[in-house]
């Protein structure tokens, strides 16, 4: 029953993996459309997930290749698309005049 649990949880880690790759995917996207965040930091995003894509992809194919490749695929993408955002959020911050402009303009459209 324990080895049973443990497969569920290995699998369901992977499938996580999936979809937070999928939603940061769109995240990149939008961060690439935004004015108010550096668009350097959409493809680092997108190249960040699609780390963490790839390596669920073989965790599906070759669990003993993802053993020796663990430490390093998921993390590195992860230091370099979310650290870049999550720095960069830390040290500058967001344009708050750019985003309520753009709130703006998009409340104006909605309305006319």
């Amino acid at each position: 029953m324990a080895l049973v649990f443990l497969r569920l949880h290995s699998l369901n880690f992977n499938l996580a993996l999936v979809f937070g790759g999928a939603s940061s995917i769109v995240l990149g996207s939008l961060i690439l459309r935004a004015t108010f965040v550096p668009r350097i930091i959409g493809p680092l995003m997108i190249l960040d997930r699609l780390g963490y894509l790839a390596f669920s992809l073989v965790a599906f194919l070759s669990p003993s290749l993802v053993a020796r490749i663990f430490p390093l695929v998921p993390f590195v993408t992860a230091a370099i698309g979310e650290g870049a955002l999550y720095l960069w959020l830390i040290v500058k911050g967001v344009n708050a005049e750019r985003w309520q402009e753009q709130a703006a303009s998009t409340y104006r459209a909605a309305v006319a």
